[in-house]
């Protein structure tokens, strides 16, 4: 289903000769802030579902810093404020957002202990949605950072030890109702979970002591063979890091660590073989997303490239993001420094910084969107054939949901603006992109 003029990127020619299509171009667009914002406020997205939804957060201030609000932004629309009872917040922690459009996330108040985790579906928060594990230490707090489609959750608790004095944090599972902790342990040392597919399989760090050294690891919790594996392996370097995401398919990314302690982008298949991600000259990077079709995102630190380190990786080679932008310059960006979150349709949220004055760029939230070579694939699918039976089911569900904003809504095919703008008008306007095919 959360981070960060020159030589040009290596050529993308490249990943044609070896039989692999280029990434696509996209479209650019601010996420708005708050209508009561002041304009130098600045902002972040931080996840992305399948239905478009965003979940980031910007300051309330003018110029940044605290206090932070929580926001929500459906297909790049207007901002919803999600911590609006907590108007002081320092800092808002997102952590994971499925399909149906719950979020998970913790609000950060300044001087006081950690803040419950809330649980945000249909409008509403929600506080105490877990059941704590037998045995839980200290405070009692329950850290629930991981929900799939099925709503189930995965989250790392501190439970008290039979025999020493210290705690050690384990990975948990909870069922939709958040009922009946399941302990599914850990690799040794503290575990904290970081994402979970549609199986049950959980991502994330643990720690472990190897011949004395005592570091996180990446580990993969596989549902299927109710086992925790340890991503190192037998890989003697980089064996450091942490599992950032999994795909259905069983594909994950992450970072690793390298004898200088700097951040590598890596990604493991479903078999467990890695691969250390190209940077093409930076000194670091995240990969912090994965979709379904296996494509990565995240950023590169130190990058010779003009317009910041978001970065993609498909097919095992390295694009600069901003190069795939058709309208970056003419919307006022200058630098997309991270690129967070991907979903199954090829979006890509973010954060990068924009011209909002003639003399003062400030850092936004971004969406990108692919330049759309097949409207008619409703359901984003990428099996063969693209366009089926699912394309007009799906339709007719997001006719039926209807739309607030006939500017961000998928059903007003037509793009009218009268009321009211969902008629027969963008059935036959569907039809036509049905019959015309894809690109």
């Amino acid at each position: 289903m959360p981070r960060r003029a020159r030589a040009a990127f290596v050529a993308l020619s490249l990943a044609t000769a070896c039989g692999h299509a280029e990434p696509p171009m996209y479209t650019i667009q601010e996420l708005p802030l708050l209508p009561s914002q002041p304009p130098g406020s600045t902002g972040d997205a931080y996840l992305l579902n399948n239905s478009g939804l965003i979940a980031g957060m910007h300051s309330r201030d003018y110029l940044g810093g605290s206090p932070m609000a929580g926001v929500a932004w459906n297909m790049g629309g207007p901002a919803l404020d999600l911590t609006a009872a907590h108007p002081d917040a320092s800092w808002v922690n997102f952590f994971d957002l499925n399909d149906q459009g719950t979020i998970l996330a913790q609000v950060v108040l300044p001087g006081q202990p950690a803040q419950p985790i809330f649980r945000w579906r249909n409008g509403t928060i929600e506080f105490g949605f877990a059941d704590a594990p037998p045995g839980i230490a200290g405070s009692g707090f329950v850290g629930v950072y991981c929900i799939n489609n099925a709503g189930v959750m995965a989250g790392g608790c501190s439970i008290l030890p039979t025999s020493g004095t210290r705690s050690i944090s384990r990975i948990f599972r909870w069922g939709a109702d958040g009922h009946n902790p399941l302990d599914l342990g850990n690799l040794g040392g503290d575990a904290l979970p970081q994402g979970m597919n549609d199986s049950g399989d959980i991502v994330g760090a643990s720690y472990l002591d190897v011949n004395g050294t005592v570091g996180a690891h990446p580990f993969v919790y596989r549902a299927g063979l109710q086992a925790m594996v340890d991503l190192s392996g037998s890989y003697v370097d980089h064996a450091r890091g942490v599992a950032y995401a999994i795909n259905n398919g069983g594909a994950v990314c992450g970072i690793t660590r390298d004898p200088n302690n700097e951040t590598v982008p890596t990604a493991w298949a479903a078999d467990g073989t890695r691969t250390l991600l190209p940077m093409n000259g930076g000194t670091h990077g995240f990969a912090d997303d994965i979709n379904e079709a296996g494509i990565i995102v995240g950023s590169v630190v130190d990058l010779p490239v003009a317009n910041g380190g978001a970065a993609i990786w498909e097919h095992g080679q390295i694009y600069e993001i901003a190069s795939r932008v058709s309208n970056l310059a003419a919307d006022g960006w200058d630098v997309l420094y991270r690129a967070r979150a991907i979903n199954d349709r090829g979006q890509i949220v973010g954060y990068g910084s924009r011209q909002v004055e003639p003399t003062r760029w400030d850092l936004r939230g971004f969406l990108l969107t692919p330049v759309t070579v097949c409207p008619a694939n409703c359901d984003g699918s990428t099996v063969t054939p693209v366009l089926n039976i699912a394309d007009f089911t799906c339709f007719l569900t997001k006719f039926a949901a209807g739309c607030a904003d006939p500017a961000a809504c998928y059903a007003n095919c037509d793009g009218s603006t009268g009321s009211p703008f969902l008629n027969v008008a963008d059935f036959t306007c569907f039809l036509g992109r049905f019959a015309q095919g894809c690109e």
